[in-house]
């Protein structure tokens, strides 16, 4: 697993620092205002934005994998679409129920998923459709290690957004590996446990067979990182 550091910039700070940052190796990427930045201009670029803190950057972290990897030790979150967003449908389907937010896919995404550990299904009222079936929480919460904003909602459920590492620990993956998918519905900071709306985390071999079975999605998997994996810090 590769990690690559990201500066995200505001716009008063994008225009103060964009020659700063390309003469250090920074390349802008295709989204407004995020910088890739080459690990070792980290220290030159922390001094140049210094006088734009703290609210016109963020330091951002950005996990990528190789084939290398042992995909027993990797998880993600996964974009998944709304059924109701899909007009026009690939052969294979995984989409979001907008009711209640649970996994839908169709007989040829049911198909593909067969030599998937852990996975079953339950028939949904619409020919073809089905239902992933309630999976398990993950045993342990993902833990945030910077949260950059907190914030909770009326219902009691906290949103917490971090700076692109969330780590997992090794007794989630190994839950994943012999369920394929589960939910998370809580997260750890150095400030605590806080209970977070549940999203589903997908184990390495479920999104490999997805993407093998051609399911688009509107982003790439979002990767954490094990909780054994060291990390340079920005």
């Amino acid at each position: 697993m590769n990690i690559s550091y990201v500066l995200y910039l505001e716009e008063s700070a994008q225009q103060a620092l964009a020659h700063a940052l390309t003469e250090l190796g920074c390349k802008h990427t295709d989204e407004i205002g995020v910088w890739s930045v080459p690990a070792s201009a980290r220290p030159r670029v922390k001094e140049i934005t210094e006088p734009f803190a703290p609210h016109s950057f963020r330091f951002m972290y950005l996990l990528s994998t190789e084939e290398t990897d042992d995909p027993d030790r990797l998880a993600a979150f996964l974009g998944v679409s709304f059924l109701e967003d899909r007009e026009d449908q690939p052969r294979c389907i995984l989409a979001k129920d907008p009711d209640d937010f649970s996994l839908i896919g169709n007989n040829e995404l049911r198909d593909a998923l067969g030599g998937v550990e852990g996975i079953s299904w339950t028939p949904r009222s619409e020919a073809g459709l089905w239902r992933l079936a309630p999976t398990s929480a993950l045993p342990d919460p993902l833990r945030i290690p910077n949260p950059v904003d907190m914030s909770q909602g009326e219902d009691g459920l906290w949103h917490i957004l971090g700076d692109g590492r969330t780590i997992v620990s090794i007794k989630n993956l190994d839950h994943l590996q012999e369920h394929g998918v589960a939910y998370s519905n809580r997260r750890s900071t150095s400030e605590g446990t806080f209970d977070v709306r549940p999203i589903a985390v997908f184990g390495k071999r479920f999104i490999d067979a997805v993407q093998e079975a051609g399911v688009t999605m509107p982003i790439a998997p979002i990767y954490l990182i094990p909780e054994d994996m060291k990390v340079e810090e920005w």
